[in-house]
């Protein structure tokens, strides 16, 4: 059961998914590489074996990251 969601950054996506990379993260895909006008928008997700840490988590390293 995936819930995908996407999330609109003060930068661009691409720059904040290397970041996050670079720390072994998986954030999720930058949309502006698909769709023109997008490269501030990024589509995450998560599944039923997302956990509370595992979310906390990404939100501290988004919050790093931007």
């Amino acid at each position: 059961y995936g819930q995908e969601f996407a999330v609109v950054l003060p930068k661009p996506a691409a720059q904040v998914v290397k970041a996050l990379a670079d720390k072994k993260i998986l954030a999720g895909i930058p949309l502006g590489l698909w769709y023109k006008g997008m490269d501030n928008v990024l589509l995450t997700a998560c599944t039923e074996k997302t956990t509370p840490a595992n979310i906390a988590a990404l939100a501290a390293a988004l919050r790093g990251a931007l």
